[in-house]
């Protein structure tokens, strides 16, 4: 069953265990897309083109459960010990580091639900201040 998605269309990427995942808000709840990626940029991809098709097959998607809600998630690169902590908006980081390539768009990035003690980018902390 297609769904046309929403003018406000609620789309981002997730971590679910330790894989990413496409999620979407539709009026009837959230749905996680089946399909799971290693890769943060695959996943972003994804939501890429859903978003430019404008709608889902819920054929491909499962209603979001208990364990795969999705709190406040953090962008980090846990390989590099002086990255700073970047907040997630689903899609990109709120500095807009990650979408316009200043992050390299790298390997190594992961989503986290704390910063690990980093310090947070202080351009994140102060778009995160504005809604």
């Amino acid at each position: 069953m297609k769904v046309e998605l929403p003018f406000y269309r609620s789309i981002c990427a997730v971590r679910v265990d330790n894989n990413y995942h496409v999620k979407v808000s539709l009026e009837s709840g959230n749905y996680i897309h089946n399909h799971r990626f290693d890769s943060l940029q695959d996943t972003v991809k994804l939501a890429d083109k859903i978003l430019e098709i404008g709608e889902i097959d819920l054929k491909y998607w499962k209603p979001e459960d208990s364990k795969d809600i999705i709190h406040h998630k953090f962008l980090i690169c846990k390989e590099k010990r002086q990255t700073k902590a970047h907040f997630w908006d689903g899609l990109n980081t709120l500095c807009t580091m990650w979408n316009t390539g200043g992050l390299g768009r790298a390997k190594g990035y992961h989503l986290y639900n704390t910063n690990l003690g980093r310090e947070i980018c202080w351009m994140c902390t102060k778009n995160s201040q504005q809604d």
